[in-house]
């Protein structure tokens, strides 16, 4: 399970692609969802999150 900051520093230095490099499940809760998605609309992790979850 990861948190928002996990999320937004692997987006910061561009490496929020590893997890499914390594196929590695990522479980996030609605709130951290709605945290770095909803609210961090244009933040670094924001589209790597959306586009994961789709």
């Amino acid at each position: 399970m990861l948190d928002s900051s996990a999320i937004i520093a692997l987006a910061e230095i561009n490496m929020a692609g590893i997890m499914e490099a390594l196929n590695m499940e990522i479980i996030v809760s609605q709130a951290v969802y709605e945290e770095v998605v909803a609210k961090g609309q244009g933040r670094p992790g924001s589209k790597e999150l959306r586009d994961h979850a789709s």
